[in-house]
């Protein structure tokens, strides 16, 4: 149905006040997500790579961002996923497959307000597929 659907899900509310994100993400637990995403680069069960060259990335190396990025683990407030929906017409349901996850972090500006996200690197998931 589609392949290479990309959009991306803000994963930490950037307003307290915005209580509908805050409803939305009241089931995330975004620090275990992500701590097991470094967890399992760093144990060599998924592959990092560089989000503008798509080079790999060794483990060291995703030490070395983490370094370079002040307390990136806790920046991380977006992933944007790449997809392959498939619809059963006959079951009248839905499947997705997440291919890979970018994960970003947060910028800000000069009063401390975000002011967008940076890629820190891609992940493939079902690389056999």
């Amino acid at each position: 149905m589609g392949r290479d659907i990309v959009y991306d899900v803000i994963i930490k509310n950037p307003n307290p006040d915005d209580t509908w994100t805050s409803q939305c993400l009241a089931g995330l637990d975004r620090k275990t997500l992500v701590d097991d995403i470094f967890r399992a680069i760093y144990a060599g069960r998924i592959t990092a790579t560089d989000f503008d060259t798509g080079e790999e990335l060794s483990p060291e190396q995703v030490k070395e961002r983490e370094k370079e990025i002040e307390e990136v683990r806790a920046r991380v407030a977006k992933i944007q996923f790449t997809e392959d929906w498939y619809f059963d017409t006959l079951n009248l349901t839905m499947r997705k497959e997440v291919r890979y996850m970018v994960l970003g972090y947060e910028v800000y500006d000069d009063q401390g307000n975000v002011r967008g996200y940076k890629p820190v690197f891609r992940v493939m998931l079902n690389p056999d597929k």
